[in-house]
Parts: C-alpha cells; sequence; structure tokens
C-alpha cells in the first residue's frame, strides 16, 4: 500500500496534500480470533519520488498504543531515488470501538520535511452461531426429528428437518397447529477471553430468517434468558419477504443481552451462562390475526413455525465476575419493547440504567398529549427497573385503544418507543 509519498514541494504555493489514510477494517479484540483471522495487520510504502536520496530521520506512531510498528525500525533509514521503504503496521485492539493513530515520519529535506499518515481500525468482539443441527448445545421438543415430507400426515406433529437451506445446509419447520407446544432451545458456550473465566459480556442475539418466505409463523416467540437472571420475550414475524439467504432479524432491534463466559447451560436447569429460546405460541399466533381483524390463514397445514441458526454479536464486556461479585449493571441507558405487545389491559416497560439517576417515563397518545407519568423524575439506583401501565390515564380512567408512546429520561437521555392497545 503506497501510503506515504514523498516528493518535491510543488513551486508557486497552493494548498497542503492531504493526509493519506490507511483503513485496517473490523479486527477482533480477542488475541486467539485476532491470530486466527489473520487481519490485523498492513505494509505500507514510504516511496520517494524525488530526483535524489532521502534519509528518514525518525518514524514514529504518536499513540502506538493499539497500532504498533511489527518490528523496531533502524534510527536513520535511506531510500534511493524511485525506490520504496516497507513498514508493517500491526492493530491490537484491546476492547470494542473505534481507533485512530497517526504515522510521523521526519526526513532530511529543506522543505516539506514532516510527512504524516492516518491510521483507522474499528476492534470488534466475536461472533457466535448456535445452528439447530448443533446437538451438544440445542434442546428440541419434540426430539423424534424426521425428514421434511408433505404428503406424510403423520410427520406433522413431529419437527421435520429440511435439507438444502438455512445456517448450515438445513433448517427445522413444524406446522403451526399441528405440532402443538413445540420449541427449541440454544445454548451457546461464550469462549473464555484471555483466561477470564466468569466474566460478564454483552451480545446482540439475531435469528435466522428464511428466504422469501410467505407461510412462516407471523408470531413466532423468542425469549432471551440472561445470566443476570432477567428474561425478555419477543415475538417475531418470521416471513422473510425480501431478505436475502443470509439476513438476520436483532431480538429487541439489538438490543444488548448480558452472557457469561466459559461454559453452557443445558435443559431445565436456570440461565447460568444464558441461552435464548424459540416457542411455537399458537395462542399468539391466533391473536396476531384476531387482532388485525382477517382470516387465520396460518391454520392452513402449510404454514410452518421454523427453527435455524442464533447469532451473537458482542457488543461490548460488563464486568468480571469473582466469588464475591454482585449485581450486573447495564453498560447504558436502555428502554427495552414493552411486553406483551399489542397489550389488554396491561404491559411491563423495563428500564436499564448504567449508573443513579433521575429516572421519568412518561406516556402520550398519538396526538402527543400527555396520559400519564409512571414514574416522574424519581431518583433510582443503577440497575434493572420494570414498570406496569394500567392503561389508564393520570385519573384513573381507562384510555381507548389505540397506539401510543411512551418516553424515558433519565439525564438529559430521552429515549421513545411505540406500543398498541387493543381492547
Amino acid at each position: 500500500m503506497d501510503l506515504i509519498r514523498v516528493r518535491k514541494k510543488p513551486s508557486g504555493g497552493g494548498p497542503p496534500p492531504p493526509v493519506p489514510a490507511c483503513f485496517f477494517g473490523k479486527v477482533s479484540a480477542n488475541d486467539s480470533i485476532r491470530s486466527a483471522m489473520d487481519n490485523y495487520y498492513k505494509t505500507v510504502q514510504v516511496t520517494n519520488y524525488t530526483s535524489g536520496e532521502v534519509r528518514l530521520k525518525s518514524i514514529a506512531l504518536a499513540k502506538n498504543r493499539v497500532f504498533k510498528f511489527h518490528t523496531s525500525l533502524p534510527a536513520d533509514i535511506k531510500v534511493p531515488a524511485g525506490k520504496d521503504y516497507p513498514i508493517r503496521i500491526d492493530f491490537y485492539p484491546d476492547s470494542i470501538g473505534s481507533y485512530v493513530d497517526t504515522l510521523i515520519i521526519r526526513t532530511d529535506m529543506v522543505e516539506d520535511s514532516l510527512r504524516k499518515g492516518l491510521f483507522f481500525g474499528d476492534g470488534v468482539g466475536m461472533q457466535i452461531v448456535v445452528d439447530n443441527s448443533d446437538s451438544v448445545s440445542t434442546y428440541i421438543h419434540p426430539q423424534d426429528i424426521v425428514p421434511w415430507d408433505p404428503l406424510n400426515i403423520d410427520a406433522r406433529q413431529k419437527w421435520q428437518c429440511i435439507t438444502g437451506s438455512g445456517y448450515n445446509g438445513d433448517r427445522l419447520l413444524g406446522h403451526i397447529y399441528e405440532i402443538g407446544p413445540a420449541a427449541v432451545e440454544w445454548y451457546p458456550t461464550i469462549p473464555v477471553l484471555n483466561g477470564k473465566a466468569g466474566d460478564l459480556v454483552k451480545f446482540n442475539v439475531g435469528i435466522k430468517i428464511p428466504p422469501v418466505s410467505m407461510n412462516s409463523s407471523p408470531c413466532a416467540c423468542y425469549t432471551v434468558h440472561e445470566t443476570t437472571g432477567r428474561v425478555d420475550t419477543f415475538f417475531v414475524n418470521q416471513n422473510g419477504i425480501g431478505f436475502s439467504s443470509d439476513s438476520l432479524v436483532w431480538l429487541g432491534n439489538k438490543q444488548s443481552f448480558a452472557f457469561r463466559r466459559g461454559g453452557g447451560d443445558t435443559h431445565g436447569a436456570p440461565a447460568q451462562f444464558g441461552f435464548v429460546t424459540l416457542e411455537n405460541d399458537t395462542a399468539a399466533v391466533s391473536r396476531y390475526y384476531a387482532d388485525l381483524g382477517i382470516k387465520n390463514v396460518a391454520r392452513d397445514s402449510n404454514f410452518y413455525v421454523r427453527a435455524d441458526a442464533i447469532v451473537l454479536d458482542e457488543t461490548q464486556a460488563v464486568m468480571a465476575m469473582g466469588k464475591s461479585a454482585g449485581i450486573v449493571l447495564p453498560i447504558a441507558f436502555e428502554l427495552s419493547q414493552n411486553y406483551p405487545n399489542p397489550f389488554n389491559p396491561s404491559t411491563t416497560i423495563s428500564v436499564s440504567l448504567p449508573y443513579s439517576a433521575n429516572l421519568s417515563v412518561i406516556i402520550y397518545d398519538i396526538l402527543g398529549r400527555e396520559i400519564v407519568r409512571l414514574i416522574d423524575g424519581e431518583r433510582k439506583e443503577a440497575g434493572y427497573c420494570s414498570l406496569r401501565w394500567d392503561a389508564k390515564n393520570k385519573n384513573g380512567a381507562m384510555v381507548t385503544s389505540g397506539v401510543y408512546f411512551y418516553r424515558l429520561k433519565a439525564d438529559g437521555f430521552v429515549l421513545t418507543k411505540k406500543m398498541l392497545l387493543l381492547r
């Protein structure tokens, strides 16, 4: 990569040349993953475009923390006319985030002796995929899985495996109203980071959606069981019309969930490390069509609830868990989607506070008129807070069906979400 060009300064003045830049892209903050990916270094060229030899008197990185020279450089480097001098730069991000540093080169040229180049890079976390075909990390009910056969009536009460599509070349599907209370549970094992077992880490949770599907569950029930004991449930329309084969739906619009490194949970046990479940909730599917006032086409035997892979995308480490560790605190203010939604007669709103703050949660109608304050400037300690709204206004009167908005205010942080009340 030709990053730095040493040339004679043009006569006649004019603006200085732009500072060249080198972008490393996304590089893992995990040492072992970074080494396996082998994408953490770039070689740049210092090119001498003059007619004579140029001495590079000093070469340095301004910060020299995550961007580093691969080897020590000589104190005095001579670059012949028309030749290059290669410099390898390694990028070692130690946390998730964006980084920048400046390469500074001083030459023996009388004019334009200072040359600079910018380095950019993103430190990213690990991504973990748990597929339905992973027998160690999944639990499937009913357990008797059969090959997909649309003509086999007996197979409609079981999970059927269809090959040729899905993350790992297959996926599960079951007839919504015939398979009954079917479920799939994914138990990811979060690898230890730099030898620290038990650390907690935040992940976004994504679910694979079948491409161009029109006969999937419109209301599949996914639940994330966090290592903190918190449980979040989401209803997802699995009809992926317009999605590509590798598309994901992120639960909670990329809400962060707490998992623990160093192991995986098992069926029937409480969440120690964190896990995700899918349930075939026929009652939720029936409510979906009833709320829309349309025919329940999912009762057709050719409508399926589907299970494929889940993807965990690391967002940020939370804290180390020692033997005497206490409550795991959120890393940012978050306002969760109310549950259930749509709702009748009440719903729950969850708030995450990374530190103590004056908290207000206010309900508005679709015209922006204030309905009620669930909490009004009350000081809350860091942690999680759940609030219940019983669909009543500030005078205690029941409100009508429709769209409502709820707004979180906390120390300058403001976030608004929408919910639907159906009588």
